[in-house]
């Protein structure tokens, strides 16, 4: 709780020296993303899954799966994308390209993530894994089975990938996201890999 306060803290004083126009649109997109319509939100969703899937058809629980995601992980790479950009002065273009990439890159890497918790050993992930089925938590592959749930994925990093170009016709400066891209793909490649071993 001090580091969320002490990070507040911090965000304010660099948007107090902003023009009143562009300062007042960061705070109201940190308060989007961090708040009760961004990442409080999605975090309530994700703990309520269960419950709130239990008597849902396949294709109502895949949405919840995604309405959790855009909760609370889009908002996250969203406040890392677009606050910085705005900060420093980005166009509208820039702006609306750095929105669209964040729901692209949220939407992958929590898919990617449900993925590793269905695909992967602990010790391979870093993480606890298997653990979505057993707390009835949201997970992409449960609710669209794999085929279904990598191709979502491919879709996903591809509108992220035609996104960056768009971005580094803008400026050549975005390339460098390319590096984060790189790594979403690479991912999905090996997950891809392990599924298709295991389905066999």
């Amino acid at each position: 709780l001090g580091l969320i306060n002490r990070g507040y803290q911090l965000v304010w004083s660099v948007l107090a020296d902003l023009d009143p126009a562009r300062s007042r649109r960061a705070g109201d997109l940190v308060a989007d993303c961090l708040g009760l319509a961004g990442v409080i939100n999605g975090q309530a969703l994700d703990l309520h899954f269960a419950e709130t899937t239990r008597d849902a058809t396949p294709e109502q629980t895949a949405a919840a799966v995604e309405r959790v995601a855009q909760g609370k992980t889009v908002p996250l790479v969203r406040l890392s994308l677009v606050l910085p950009a705005l900060v420093g002065g980005a166009s509208e273009r820039e702006l609306g390209l750095l929105d669209r990439l964040s729901e692209a890159w949220g939407l992958a890497y929590q898919g990617l993530d449900d993925c590793k918790d269905g695909l992967l050993a602990s010790a391979e992930a870093g993480k606890s894994t298997a653990r979505d089925g057993l707390l009835g938590r949201p997970n992409l592959p449960a609710a669209l089975g794999w085929p279904a749930a990598l191709d979502r994925l491919a879709g996903l990093l591809e509108q992220a990938q035609t996104t960056l170009a768009d971005l580094a016709l803008c400026h050549a400066g975005w390339r460098r996201l390319g590096a984060l891209q790189a790594f979403l793909v690479r991912d999905f490649e090996a997950l891809s890999a392990r599924a298709r071993e295991l389905q066999g």
